[in-house]
């Protein structure tokens, strides 16, 4: 079973990312980005995993296991429209079991 998951990771030989592909798209973002010299790596990453899944044999078997890595890596960079809200979200009115605890005296 490793050996077929390996097999399924490896890149096809000589294949280029395609002209549309994941990769063009990661770069654009980044490059969009205002970046701390601290991100750099995170950027490198996301990039390479679009490389990776670009150019994978089994694409769909790729994409199901890097997929969710490189949104964690454009998540971190703040290049996801849930990232880039800004502040918390709106505070809610208090329940009524917000203010009975609030309302509850030590024991």
């Amino acid at each position: 079973m490793a050996r077929m998951r390996a097999r399924r990771l490896r890149p096809v030989p000589g294949a280029v990312p395609e002209a549309g592909g994941l990769l063009v798209a990661v770069d654009a973002s980044v490059a969009a980005l205002t970046l701390v010299p601290g991100d750099a790596a995170v950027a490198q990453l996301a990039r390479a995993y679009a490389r990776s899944i670009d150019v994978a044999q089994d694409r769909p078997y790729v994409l199901e296991k890097l997929g969710p890595r490189l949104l964690r890596c454009l998540v971190s960079l703040g290049a996801t429209p849930a990232s880039r809200v800004p502040g918390k979200p709106p505070k809610r009115p208090p329940s009524w079991l917000d203010q009975m605890r609030a309302g509850r005296r030590p024991l």
